[in-house]
């Protein structure tokens, strides 16, 4: 997404990035952004990035972690999504909106496919993600639902289309105010 900010009609508080690959990638699109950066500590020495916050994730699969305390540890759920609640929660908001988070992966031969992108931009043919772990990422969502639930926290999918269908819908449009 970090390559669509010039396209889109809001500019983010937070950026998050925890893919080694992915922030590799898109190094010198993180260094120059305007904006508060956290990125995954693990392997920082690769991709050292002035100016970004790191933070310590574990990665446990079952159970899957919620952090009460995200300047010790996030808990990856295998999506920067879900590392992105967990700091929205510790900080206090009340309602988060998840916008891109379409549950909807193409792949071929176990690495996504660019059909998997909304945006072609998005897609870098010259490297192989793996494929998500979509079991793992929906354990991560739903604990995500219990805790924010338990907290009074509202989380909603503000996403056109998609296929994550465990927090409410919400409209883009009307989100965005438009």
């Amino acid at each position: 997404l970090i390559k669509l900010f010039d396209e889109i009609p809001f500019k983010p508080t937070y950026y998050f990035a925890q893919d080694n690959h992915i922030i590799l990638d898109n190094k010198e699109y993180i260094e120059k952004l305007d904006t508060t950066r956290f990125v995954k500590a693990h392997y920082a020495g690769r991709y050292h990035i002035p100016g970004v916050t790191y933070y310590k994730m574990l990665f446990p699969k079952r159970p899957i972690g919620f952090s009460w305390d995200i300047a010790n540890v996030v808990y990856s759920g295998q999506t920067v999504t879900y590392s992105m609640i967990q700091f929205a929660a510790y900080m206090g908001f009340k309602e988060i909106y998840l916008i891109g988070v379409d549950c909807n992966y193409s792949a071929g031969n176990s690495v996504i496919t660019a059909e998997s992108y909304f945006n072609p931009k998005l897609f870098n043919g010259s490297r192989s993600y793996a494929a998500p772990e979509i079991d793992t990422n929906l354990l991560a969502y739903a604990c995500a639902r219990k805790v924010c639930d338990k907290l009074g926290i509202k989380v909603y999918n503000a996403t056109r289309g998609g296929k994550l269908e465990l927090f409410e819908r919400a409209n883009l449009d009307a989100v965005l105010g438009k």
